[in-house]
């Protein structure tokens, strides 16, 4: 997994029952589309609400027009018919969003992995 916060860079190895396990509050996640769209870094994109098992819920922003090859490095989003473009997440005790500003194509430099 790599992150980027501010100018700080990580890189976080897992294997993939890691992964799973980092990820298992989002088994089951049931997303109910919503009439609501907005455009995020030029694509139309749609409002989902997700219902984890616990009764959490979470919105999310995603595109039908981008779609991954690899639907496991969105765990909580694989369910959705898109790439998911805005969505937010709780950090301890607080709610935090994260959209995307841009997306590229190019492929990921190997000393970058």
């Amino acid at each position: 997994m790599l992150k980027e916060y501010g100018e700080q860079k990580y890189m976080i190895t897992m294997t993939p029952a890691n992964w799973k396990d980092a990820n298992k509050k989002y088994e089951g996640i049931v997303f109910e589309y919503k009439d609501e769209y907005k455009e995020i870094a030029g694509y139309k994109c749609q409002k989902a609400i997700g219902t984890m098992k616990d009764g959490t819920t979470i919105n999310v922003f995603f595109t039908k027009d981008l779609v991954a090859n690899n639907r496991e490095f969105e765990y909580a989003y694989k369910s959705l018919p898109g790439l998911a473009m805005e969505f937010e997440t709780t950090i301890g005790s607080l709610k935090v969003t994260y959209t995307v500003s841009k997306v590229n194509f190019s492929i990921v430099p190997a000393t970058k992995v």
